[in-house]
């Protein structure tokens, strides 16, 4: 043990004694995962095992992903606060991945593809689980990795690694706070997660199905059967060359390339205006975009389409739900051209359908950013919080 006086660049307040340095080895043992089973032994039984994806994925181990095992009295069972680590992988990155197990369940199992620790040194358990998988940590861990399809670590070179801890108080306030911070990132992204799965349920409902001409869920007031048409009936589709552009630093208009949302660059010049009646369909990514404002197009594999009789955006919800799949060399716009569907002439009702849509869009837009922001907090603590 060797007290160190460099400290974290962000602290608690109150707190200012130096780190203490040990080999991880010296703070607990290792053990085998399971051993000696053949496909036969798993899949049924009363036992569990821990799987590897449940350890790569999670800083905490999820107890609900475990596969069934028959009970064996010779494996090793894990317990609470241990620490599995995978042992491959095809990226040095992604060796060594390690998940802390904060559970009591009798006869269950770490998988076979990992190794597990087993700490003496008393850890706060949630500091331990965020130490193991803080940047320091990973790029000492990547540095022992050895393969070249496919890259091994030996668990004696993991506990050759050295790790410097706070006093048990001090590691209690960095744990917990993390925790708090992945609880409102998986709440964000399940939040996302849902709003997604309403909006494709709802794009399947608010649009006739096959055989219908009038769709499940429909705003009051509107009665009048939808038309059937080919989309290739009534796309219309404009000139893009005079909006190709390549970007400039000082550009003031947006240039989208394929993607359902990407934006390449900027430029200055007569950009496509009314970006209000249109949307972007891209041939060889089978992406559909809506502007919101004018743009330039970074290539030609980029369609500018509208429809008489229909608003921009009820076109883009009306053509979300008929994307379709990449096709060999078939070119993607002539696969979505003989594609029928049912749409309604009432502008009021394409808007009605347009603005709840986009609501609902905009609310996801929200979640998906508040995740991907807490995401980047969650990456900044963990540099900043461990030595």
């Amino acid at each position: 043990m060797l007290k160190i006086n460099q400290k974290p660049s962000l602290r608690f307040k109150g707190f200012s004694d130096a780190w203490e340095q040990y080999r991880l080895g010296d703070l607990g043992k290792t053990f085998t995962g399971l051993s000696g089973k053949s496909a036969n032994d798993f899949g049924h039984g009363d036992g569990r095992y821990v799987t590897y994806m449940n350890v790569f994925a999670n800083t905490i181990s999820n107890p609900s992903i475990v596969e069934k095992i028959e009970v064996d009295n010779s494996q090793n069972q894990v317990q609470y606060c241990d620490v599995f680590f995978t042992t491959s992988s095809e990226t040095p990155e992604e060796v060594g991945m390690s998940s802390i197990w904060l559970n009591n369940t009798e006869n269950t199992y770490l998988n076979s593809f990992c190794f597990g620790y087993r700490p003496h040194f008393k850890f706060d358990p949630l500091y331990l689980g965020y130490l193991l998988r803080s940047p320091m940590f990973r790029k000492d861990i990547t540095i022992l990795a050895q393969g070249i399809s496919r890259y091994n670590i030996s668990k004696n070179k993991v506990m050759e690694i050295k790790v410097l801890i706070p006093s048990l108080e001090e590691q209690n306030k960095i744990g917990t706070s993390l925790r708090k911070l992945d609880n409102l990132i998986t709440l964000h992204q399940s939040k996302y997660g849902k709003l997604v799965n309403i909006k494709k349920a709802l794009l399947g409902k608010m649009f006739p199905e096959n055989g219908f001409d009038i769709p499940k869920i429909r705003f009051k007031g509107f009665t009048d059967a939808w038309k059937n048409r080919a989309l290739g009936e009534i796309l219309k589709t404009y000139q893009f060359k005079p909006f190709l552009a390549e970007p400039n630093v000082n550009g003031k208009y947006q240039i989208i390339q394929q993607g359902d949302n990407s934006v390449a660059g900027f430029a200055d010049g007569n950009p496509f205006e009314n970006f209000e009646k249109v949307i972007l369909f891209g041939d060889h990514t089978v992406s559909i975009y809506k502007p919101e404002k004018p743009f330039f197009l970074a290539t030609d594999g980029i369609k500018i389409l509208s429809s008489d009789g229909l608003n921009g955006d009820f076109l883009y919800f009306l053509m979300a739900r008929y994307k379709p799949s990449p096709q060999g060399y078939t070119r993607h716009f002539t696969v979505l051209k003989a594609i029928s569907s049912w749409i309604t002439t009432n502008a009021i009702e394409q808007s009605k359908i347009s603005v709840f849509l986009k609501s609902l869009d905009n609310l996801i837009i929200l979640h998906q950013l508040k995740y991907e922001k807490l995401v980047n907090i969650k990456k900044a603590l963990l540099e900043k919080m461990f030595i």
